[in-house]
């Protein structure tokens, strides 16, 4: 089976079909969101939505 990767264009897609928070992601979130899935999420997970916001 022949996998296809993304090949880096248009990644970050600033229209959305998907409903989006609309203020920056903070540690506060980010902490709430940890305890109600019951996970920590890593480190670069966590600085990538805070530069995109969770992004699309």
């Amino acid at each position: 089976m022949k996998k296809e990767f993304y090949q880096s264009e248009n990644f970050w897609s600033d229209d959305s079909k998907y409903k989006r928070i609309d203020y920056p992601i903070n540690d506060e979130i980010i902490k709430k969101t940890e305890i109600i899935l019951d996970v920590k999420l890593p480190s670069s997970l966590v600085d990538l939505m805070k530069i995109k916001n969770g992004g699309d």
